[in-house]
């Protein structure tokens, strides 16, 4: 997933905040229980990137 973001966003910030969220994330998600919740806050255009890329979490 993080190569097809790589091939649109090149070297932006954006791609350097995917690679930094990404890993914590995937994380939240391994510790987080079956019923819980994760609320994240984050600016619109890194929303629609982090939601696109949910699935993949």
């Amino acid at each position: 997933m993080m190569e097809a973001f790589h091939s649109f966003l090149k070297n932006s910030p954006m791609m350097a905040y995917l690679a930094m969220m990404a890993p914590r994330l995937v994380e939240l998600h391994r510790v987080l229980k079956q019923t819980g919740s994760l609320y994240l806050h984050c600016d619109p255009i890194a929303r629609n990137v982090l939601v696109a890329n949910s699935p993949a979490l």
